[in-house]
């Protein structure tokens, strides 16, 4: 069904909450917290307490109470905060569900998984009881700051530039708004920048990173091609060594990957605890939302920081839990008997 024809505010319009929630629903203004709602875990007791805070939520579609629809609506939802429970070895996402359907009664909720999200709804941040650590979310304003001598760009991009290390005449406004750098200080030739670019305040962070084919005297930018910019990596190491009983798996290292996002491990280690060789019957194994997937190195040689060449990419459309076992039986084979085992792997995630 087309959407209809409407123009709000004029002097005949109704005062649906609706109309103004479409009035300031902008993608732009939505789906950030404004302040508060911080988290505060109790790894010990499996709790989390959200503090009060406020929020902006953006929806794409809308109907009103006559059954008027409309594109595009943001609403402000303020909450005195909560106290949720968690549960044991699990990721716990947590969403702000402004509930629209019933006034005033927001709520803060906890799912397992992302396919469970109230829509709408905002991902405030989430809980990863392997490993005791909590992540907080869409903490910024969508928009672009200025602030002091830097600009920062929300959603996790930055770009900060300290006034002190550039030569001020070389840099001004052309006049539309843009930032124009004179041809004696930057040349350009096609894609290549050269010239006496020497900039070493400037940083970018967040999701891309800059690079240069010449790294100069590591005071900056210098001289160069400036190279195309690569998705960020998460590294991530983990080891561990004990007790694994027969029929059982260990837990050594576990994340999320969402939609199009992979993994790879460049180094693995698998040993007996004291550093001998591991019955061949164990092995470190993948496992993908609870199911084996494949053998990263298995025992009866003595596998120390060997390329695996393992991998992994969530084609699922939605989001995987990926973990990594030490394994005696549980997902293979097995040995048949207790074993103390030692693992350990390292590698990253391309976001």
């Amino acid at each position: 069904m087309p959407l209809p024809n409407h123009t709000f505010p004029q002097s005949a319009d109704d005062d649906h909450a609706e109309y103004f929630a479409q009035l300031i629903g902008q993608k732009l203004l939505s789906d950030y917290v404004e302040y508060g709602l911080s988290f505060s875990p109790d790894y010990a007791n499996l709790e989390l307490d959200v503090s009060e805070g406020v929020c902006y939520i953006h929806t794409s579609t809308g109907t009103t109470s006559d059954g008027v629809e409309l594109s595009g609506q943001s609403f402000v939802v303020q909450l005195p905060g909560d106290t949720l429970q968690l549960d044991a070895g699990s990721i716990t996402h947590i969403y702000v569900d402004p509930q629209l359907s019933t006034n005033d009664s927001p709520k803060i909720t906890a799912v397992s998984n992302t396919l469970d999200a109230p829509d709408p709804g905002l991902k405030i941040g989430q809980v990863n009881t392997n490993f005791d650590t909590a992540t907080e979310s869409n903490r910024e304003h969508p928009l672009l700051r200025v602030a002091g001598d830097g600009i920062e760009i929300a959603d996790g991009h930055t770009i900060s530039v300290d006034a002190s290390d550039i030569a001020g005449e070389h840099l001004s406004g052309d006049g539309n708004d843009n930032l124009a750098v004179d041809d004696d200080f930057v040349e350009t030739s096609g894609d290549t920048m050269t010239g006496d670019l020497a900039v070493p305040g400037l940083t970018v962070d967040g999701s891309r990173v800059l690079t240069t084919a010449d790294e100069g005297d590591g005071n900056g930018l210098d001289a160069g091609t400036v190279q195309g910019l690569d998705p960020v990596r998460d590294i991530f190491e983990q080891g561990n060594s004990g007790l694994v009983a027969s029929g059982n798996a260990n837990i050594l290292y576990a994340t999320e990957l969402d939609d199009g996002e992979s993994i790879e491990l460049e180094v693995a280690s698998l040993a007996s605890s004291d550093m001998s060789t591991a019955p061949s019957a164990c092995k470190l194994v993948l496992i993908v939302n609870g199911s084996y997937t494949e053998t990263v190195v298995s025992g009866g040689t003595r596998q120390l920081d060997v390329d695996p060449g393992t991998t992994h990419t969530n084609n699922s459309g939605g989001t995987q839990t990926i973990s990594v076992y030490l394994d005696n039986g549980h997902f293979t084979s097995g040995s048949g008997a207790d074993r103390d085992l030692y693992g350990h792997i390292s590698g990253h995630i391309n976001r």
